[in-house]
């Protein structure tokens, strides 16, 4: 496949995930991918090329902590097709509900991805465990940047799951404290700390509740109200929230790794968790950069 970025800022609606009736207003660059797909028949041809998208959509979101979209679906395009007219045609009408005046193009900045994606790529085609992980990291993280953080908490913690291959929370806790122990720098981190961390961290009897019973525990709970910043009591709603954020980072590093990337420090993991315990109350979790 081959990544183009088109030079048209796009600007549409998008309805607000609590209420349909109020529209946001998003903006991006838009890239354009090129390719081929193995096939004997033009429908199997049309579904490959949409699983290796899937595939791309998930990898850049995880390499750069960012929600990718795709703007259509994989098309089929003659041999002798000119990708220019495609191109035009898709971006007239995605400006027909331009919202350019309200939205103006922000300063273009490059994004570089890292030497490890393409290793990444073949590690994920091969591995069904790394390609399980990839498909519930790409979920997770949808519905955790749409604040659905109990569906969100239960597919970041099958991550670890399917990296380990295993069905047992005391396992993928073990798995979790591993990490943490072998990426912390040297005399920084007890195991006892790291077992209870990845334990806090994953909270699996809130999972369990979740995925069993259906019982809602972050700002899902509250049928999309804003949660404040500030509560002398604590809020249980807005701690899972910030909880989830710190699996989301534990998660992604743990993957990133698992796809031959580097270790990450999780110092930044374990701060977010200490300020968790100790009550500290900030805007939200923050994403990795």
């Amino acid at each position: 496949m081959s990544l183009v970025s088109l030079p048209t800022w796009v600007t549409q609606p998008h309805s607000h995930p609590d209420d349909s009736s109020v529209m946001l207003g998003v903006g991006y660059w838009p890239l354009l991918i090129t390719g081929t797909a193995p096939g004997y028949f033009r429908a199997g041809a049309l579904q490959a090329a949409a699983r290796d998208l899937l595939r791309l959509q998930w990898l850049l979101t995880l390499v750069t902590a960012r929600t990718w979209q795709r703007g259509t679906q994989p098309c089929l395009m003659e041999a002798d097709g000119h990708t220019d007219a495609f191109t035009a045609q898709w971006l007239d009408r995605m400006t027909a509900w331009s919202l350019r005046e309200q939205f103006p193009a922000p300063d273009a900045i490059e994004l570089a991805l890292p030497h490890w994606l393409p290793a990444a790529w073949d590690k994920s085609v091969a591995s069904r465990r790394c390609s399980n992980a990839l498909n519930a990291y790409g979920h997770a993280f949808g519905y955790f940047t749409e604040e659905a953080t109990s569906d969100a908490g239960a597919r970041f913690a099958a991550v670890i799951e399917a990296v380990t291959g295993t069905r047992t929370p005391s396992q993928a806790e073990k798995t979790a404290a591993d990490h943490l122990l072998n990426a912390a720098a040297p005399d920084t981190l007890t195991e006892s700390e790291a077992t209870k961390a990845a334990k806090d961290i994953l909270m699996y009897a809130l999972r369990s509740e979740t995925v069993h019973t259906g019982q809602l525990h972050g700002p899902e709970s509250l049928g999309g109200m804003p949660l404040g910043m500030f509560s002398a009591d604590g809020d249980p709603s807005y701690v899972h929230h910030m909880t989830t954020g710190v699996l989301q980072h534990l998660c992604r590093d743990i993957l990133i790794q698992s796809l031959g990337g580097p270790i990450n420090d999780p110092s930044a993991i374990l701060q977010g968790l200490d300020g968790i315990r100790e009550g500290w109350m900030s805007i939200g979790p923050p994403l990795p950069v």
